[in-house]
């Protein structure tokens, strides 16, 4: 019965539902999250904070879709690691007015 009602509020138009950034866990919902796309406003800034909490990647999850990318000039970098977060992310967070958060795919 949850995942019927699952799939009603990710597929339906009328609840346009996204998940909670920690259900993306879920391998049979996680597949499809994509939190640069869920989540436009935050993502990247959760990216930010996320390496300068954790530089050395300690609880970084193995999965795809718990990895936070951007784009700055044609150049793409991983906000997981300093050459990334030192060309898109300060201490303020994301700055989203010289990069852009990247999707997934």
């Amino acid at each position: 019965a949850f995942q019927g009602i699952m799939k009603v509020f990710r597929t339906s138009d009328k609840c346009n539902a996204r998940l909670h950034w920690g259900k993306a866990g879920w391998i049979e919902h996680g597949q499809c999250f994509d939190g640069a796309t869920e989540y436009a406003d935050s993502w990247c800034d959760f990216g930010c904070a996320a390496y300068e909490l954790d530089p050395t990647r300690k609880f970084e999850a193995e999965v795809d879709f718990w990895k936070f990318r951007a784009s700055k000039g044609g150049v793409n970098y991983d906000l997981s690691n300093w050459s990334g977060w030192s060309a898109c992310c300060s201490k303020d967070g994301f700055r989203s007015s010289e990069c852009q958060c990247k999707p997934r795919t």
